[in-house]
């Protein structure tokens, strides 16, 4: 057999080709693993940065809020003051109780030349009239023509702490100065502020710095970072500030080169600031250097069999470690998503879910296994529809407020959107941010329903007074006139008239006494119950009237707790609510009752099938002197709610009209004993 010899031009071709098609392979695989890696840190720096976003949108708009509602409580009381003053009932006395009730610092009373006539602090060391208003702003606000103006935050004239304050104009000319202690409401924006949150998500590892800043210039960073270029400075951070979208760029930070993430921060469509986020390179620049080595490996031994099981390990251990930071990099923004207050859903363009964070499960009693990487029509809700309306216009909301009903719960939410988009500017992925403002809402409604029902009672007692004396007078002159002129003719009809015109005054007099008593403010004796015994002795006292009108009474059960109550008080509640419940539902209806242990509270409920209340009465039935019934006073609901408020606690009522009504009462369980003494 004759042996071939093979010119060793072929063996310098194959080797050109084999270390040709090594480095190529070695190329290659440096850009998908580059581009990868780039991938990695683009969408580590995607969600962090929406996750600052968001959570700096909801922290700014609750500072909104917060003032808001701060500024509305100042004007409310100013209002009721300008309206004693206007009537010139108003004394030093009744301005300092309604400074120490509503927990206002200083009520200041000015006439038209700015002399202050009237202080909760008293008159001072100066004579009365010889008090001026304090710096410019009461003397501008005199000469103009605005009827209130809100001061806000400023610096007391006399101390270094913090005031917040409104200005209102007097009826009879003047102005009424309401101003409150802001220390806590500046500690409180402090604890919460985006800056707080910078400082954490910056220690993540991986994170080179985080900074916020604005046209100015910076307002909050990592401590690494002591200043920055101005936006206006380079032309790409000054295009990413008018724009929506995040941006990247690499840069030189320190003598490395990063990866800079840029995105604006918006507030009402108007851009506040821009947040930057470095973030390290170091694990594409020893990529780029692994490669580097192994080509010089493979190139000398090429030919060794051997080489090729060391590249094909080198392969898999170069596959696992991207895996491993893969993992790492979801470990991490897990981290971030299992502890944020907001529940977290992310669902990309074919309705799977890839984000469910657990927040989220709570707010939608689910378990993360049932929906993860499932469709999210799973969630079994109409709420999530929101999710639709985004891939369908292809826009974001904020703040968007939902009313949720899952699983026979009412939950109000806020929710914030986020679209992650493909290279044709098509939604391909959606994160949403919900927070649960239930508590908050209906909270709100109880403070605005209290501070509404005293207003009424304070007006009604006023009234009260005005008309108890003439109306003594009257029936004073009403017996004289009976005693002392008698008629010649019909004298029966007059004596009838005259005992017609006495009962209409004793009836006024009744309904005056109603209005005085429930101005008064109840004195309550608070001692530890054991709830289950308390309402055993109600449900005893109501069972003759449910057996009577053939009614079903359910008790659905009561949690074993000791409650804090004054016993008397709370009996009237439950009985006039039982008493509601039973005028409202015709025979054979049904009345429920419930006592449940929830987290720290004792949840009470009491529904009926009646008759139901109206959509448009609902918001009213805890009005002072409001009722439904023929010969109802007005007063039974106002009093229950004045007396669940005394304890702490929240009323609130749902009803459908012709179907029934349920009241729910929320108390704080006392953690003790019942034997304690009081």
């Amino acid at each position: 057999m004759k042996k071939i010899d093979f010119p060793i031009s072929l063996f310098a071709s194959i080797f050109v080709v084999l270390v040709v098609i090594i480095i190529a392979f070695s190329i290659v695989e440096y850009i998908s693993n580059k581009s990868n890696t780039e991938y990695l840190l683009k969408s580590k720096a995607q969600i962090f940065s929406e996750t600052i976003i968001h959570s700096s949108q909801n922290t700014i708009l609750a500072n909104d809020i917060l003032e808001e509602e701060i500024a509305q409580r100042l004007l409310d009381n100013a209002y009721f003051i300008n309206i004693l003053d206007s009537l010139g009932v108003l004394e030093e006395n009744e301005l300092i109780q309604i400074a120490e009730n509503n927990k206002i610092f200083r009520i200041n009373i000015f006439n038209k030349s700015g002399i202050r006539v009237l202080s909760n602090r008293g008159r001072g060391g100066l004579g009365l009239h010889q008090a001026q208003a304090p710096g410019d702003q009461v003397s501008d606000f005199l000469k103009n023509s605005e009827q209130k103006q809100i001061l806000g935050f400023k610096k007391s004239r006399f101390s270094y702490q913090d005031r917040y304050a409104v200005i209102l104009r007097r009826y009879d000319g003047g102005a009424i100065v309401s101003v409150i202690d802001a220390e806590n409401i500046l500690s409180l924006r402090k604890q919460i502020g985006f800056g707080k949150l910078i400082q954490e998500v910056g220690k993540v590892p991986g994170i080179n710095y985080i900074a916020f800043q604005d046209l100015d210039g910076l307002i909050a960073a990592t401590p690494n970072v002591s200043e920055l270029k101005r936006i206006e400075s380079e032309s790409f951070l000054k295009d990413s500030y008018y724009q929506d979208d995040i941006k990247f760029r690499y840069i030189e930070w320190e003598n490395d080169k990063i990866m800079e993430a840029v995105h604006p921060l918006k507030l009402q469509d108007k851009t506040i600031g821009l947040f930057r986020i470095g973030l390290s390179m170091k694990e594409i620049e020893l990529l780029k250097s692994r490669m580097l080595k192994r080509i010089i490996i493979q190139s000398i031994f090429l030919l060794v069999v051997g080489m090729i099981i060391i590249n094909y390990s080198t392969l898999r251990i170069q596959r696992k470690k991207l895996i491993e930071q893969y993992s790492q990099l979801e470990s991490d923004t897990s981290v971030v998503l299992e502890n944020m207050a907001e529940g977290i859903i992310a669902v990309d363009k074919d309705k799977e879910i890839s984000i469910f964070n657990k927040q989220s499960a709570k707010m939608f009693d689910i378990q993360l296994s049932d929906v993860l990487k499932r469709d999210y029509s799973k969630l079994d809700t109409q709420c999530v529809k929101i999710i639709d309306d985004v891939f369908k216009n292809n826009i974001n909301y904020s703040s968007k407020e939902i009313e949720c009903i899952h699983k026979n719960n009412i939950n109000i939410f806020s929710v914030n959107t986020s679209i992650i988009k493909d290279n044709e500017g098509n939604p391909k992925k959606v994160i949403t941010a919900w927070t649960d403002i239930t508590e908050k809402k209906n909270l709100e409604e109880h403070i605005k329903r209290q501070e509404h029902i005293n207003k009424m009672g304070e007006l009604a007692s006023t009234v009260a007074h005005e008309i108890r004396n003439p109306l003594n007078a009257i029936n004073v002159i009403v017996q004289r006139i009976r005693k002392e002129f008698q008629p010649r003719d019909q004298n029966d009809e007059y004596q009838q008239l005259m005992k017609t015109v006495r009962s209409e005054i004793n009836r006024i007099n009744q309904i005056v006494t109603s209005f005085l008593k429930f101005a008064k403010p109840l004195q309550i004796k608070m001692k530890k119950i054991r709830f289950k015994d308390f309402v055993d002795e109600i449900i005893l006292l109501i069972e003759n009237q449910v057996i009577v009108k053939k009614l079903n009474f359910i008790n659905k059960g009561v949690d074993d707790a000791v409650l804090n109550l004054d016993e008397q008080q709370m009996k009237q509640v439950f009985l006039n609510l039982f008493q509601n419940s039973i005028d409202a539902t015709k025979p054979r209806g049904e009345i429920s009752f419930s006592g449940k242990v929830r987290n720290n509270d004792y949840i009470i409920t009491i529904s009926d099938t009646g008759c139901g209340i109206p959509e448009d009465i609902l918001p009213k039935i805890f009005d002072l002197y409001y009722s439904t019934k023929p010969n109802g006073t007005g007063l039974g609901l106002s009093i229950v709610h004045q007396i669940i408020t005394q304890h702490n606690g929240v009323i609130d009522a749902r009803s459908e009209f012709n179907k029934g009504t349920t009241f729910e009462i929320k108390l704080k369980i006392f953690k003790g004993s019942s034997n304690e003494k009081n």
